[in-house]
């Protein structure tokens, strides 16, 4: 007797197209329905809006459009770069009078374009701010203008609109965008730099914590292992045009600026005179607007890095400004 295991025409199997079709098929057209399922959810605006949580920088970014976005009432809006964030809790300029502040600060890879957006999110939800506190560190002003992709992002997380990308890209990885953005980041976790993880967790919370701090992040309280800058401090050519972009769209708000200090560690010989200057430099560049006097340089022990003052240098340079405001002419 002949083994069937040997035998070719025992193990033919005959398997006609139709049959591939239905093995197949059902899980080919999942793919294309899902794709087209999110697409209309997402135009319908039926998903939650969407939620850039990759890492620190686009947690803060997702937090900051969304109190730009909101109805929050703020007389005062601090906008800059991560000085502003991280130097100034906005809840110093609420007072007995009922006034109120945002901090919009974001990161040194955006500058006065963006800081244009923020303004116009605001009066897009009808909550012009009355004054504006600018808070910069003078290395920001060496920029003339943002990253592209920061303001690429930016901008599509003010508007509800896809994530950028450098290439148009298919309507599925689109979908990919979408769901992943609207829906997941809701709920995985994303690792963010241990100094912070150690207080705020994950991507996730760290953008929660943002938007109930009224977008102020303090920074972790250990002292700067080590120096690094150049305190070389200009006003970048080119940057004229976007500067007055951004005063225009303050409208008729009170601009007030303030320059965070710079480790004395770090200081050249004329390093306070290139601060004054440049910070009277702006002040002209966005008339009408008062530069703050405040101190150029700072202790070393109250930094936690090259910019960002641990919590006990920070409340005393908090002071400092929330002073100089009230004796502002």
């Amino acid at each position: 007797m002949q083994n069937e295991s040997n035998n070719p025409a025992a193990l033919r199997i005959d398997f006609a197209p139709r049959d591939a079709l239905r093995a197949v098929g059902a899980r080919l057209l999942a793919l294309p329905v899902a794709i087209l399922a999110l697409g209309i959810l997402a135009a319908l605006d039926w998903l939650p809006a969407p939620r850039a949580l990759e890492n620190m920088e686009e947690a803060v970014l997702t937090a900051k459009a969304e109190l730009a976005r909101s109805d929050r009432p703020s007389s005062w809006l601090a906008i800059g770069d991560s000085a502003c964030m991280m130097n100034f809790d906005p809840r110093a300029l609420t007072d007995s009078d009922g006034a109120s502040a945002l901090n919009l600060g974001t990161w040194r890879q955006l500058s006065f374009d963006a800081y244009a957006e923020f303004v116009r999110a605001r009066d897009a939800v009808g909550r012009t701010p009355k004054k504006i506190l600018l808070i910069l560190h003078p290395s920001t002003l060496r920029r003339s203008d943002s990253d592209g992709h920061a303001l690429d992002l930016l901008n599509a997380l003010l508007h509800d609109a896809p994530r950028p990308r450098k290439r148009f890209g298919s309507f599925a990885i689109r979908a990919a965008d979408t769901a992943r953005d609207r829906i997941l980041n809701r709920v995985f976790a994303r690792p963010i730099p241990a100094a912070f993880a150690a207080q705020h967790g994950h991507a996730g919370r760290l953008a929660r914590d943002l938007v109930e701090a009224d977008g102020f992040l303090s920074a972790p309280d250990s002292i700067a292992s080590r120096m690094e800058g150049r305190p070389d401090y200009y006003l970048a050519p080119g940057a004229s045009e976007r500067i007055a972009a951004f005063r225009a769209a303050t409208g008729d708000a009170e601009l007030f600026i303030a320059l965070s200090p710079t480790p004395r560690a770090l200081a050249l010989r004329d390093t306070e005179e290139r601060v004054a200057r440049l910070s009277a430099e702006l002040a002209e560049k966005l008339s009408p607007a008062r530069a703050l006097a405040l101190p150029a340089l700072w202790d070393d022990r109250d930094f936690y890095d090259t910019v960002h003052l641990r919590p006990a240098g920070r409340m005393r340079w908090q002071q400092r400004v929330v002073d100089a405001l009230n004796n502002a002419p």
